[in-house]
């Protein structure tokens, strides 16, 4: 698949999932303003991957961009082992004095929240068409959610919405998962 094509099935499920079905109640203006950076990197080693996190950092800190979705079309890792990259790029932002700065979220095409089991519709809020890293500003973050529900409501929410759906819908929505 070319950088192209990945970058417009990232811009696809933000606009027909995440936005579509409102389980980010955050993510329609900054997307309508242009202020989502959208990248797709290409490296095949967690390495290569890592500058291209740096490489998304740097364009946030230097307000090129108010939050970044940076996908992996050729990083192979399995979700826990994409989940543990997360966790190293983490540590990079605390070991930076960043931590406070930046928030991390994982997306992935298997994506499993602890606890549940793999076919749980819980599950779905967090797969996307690719392993993917939403990079957000703390400080947006905290605005938000002042701003409107909590978090957890917004969770018990999109479990609730995609639990309602119905398999054409789920089809619909989520048309690359299947």
């Amino acid at each position: 698949m070319t950088q192209l094509n990945s970058h417009k099935l990232i811009n696809k499920w933000l606009m027909d999932t995440i936005i579509g079905l409102n389980l980010c109640p955050f993510a329609k203006a900054p997307f309508e303003a242009g202020e989502i950076n959208i990248q797709v990197s290409t490296a095949a080693t967690a390495e290569v991957a890592y500058q291209s996190f740096i490489n998304e950092i740097e364009i946030i800190a230097n307000g090129k961009a108010t939050t970044s979705l940076l996908g992996f079309s050729q990083l192979n890792l399995d979700f826990l082992s994409f989940n543990d990259f997360i966790g190293s790029l983490e540590e990079a932002l605390e070991d930076n004095d960043l931590a406070d700065v930046f928030q991390l979220v994982c997306f992935h095409p298997e994506f499993i929240f602890e606890d549940t089991n793999r076919d749980d519709l819980a599950n779905f809020v967090n797969r996307s068409p690719m392993p993917l890293i939403h990079i957000l500003k703390r400080i947006d973050v905290s605005v938000a959610m002042n701003s409107t529900q909590a978090s957890e409501n917004i969770s018990f929410l999109n479990e609730k919405t995609i639990k309602a759906l119905s398999i054409s819908e789920l089809k619909r929505y989520f048309w690359y998962l299947y």
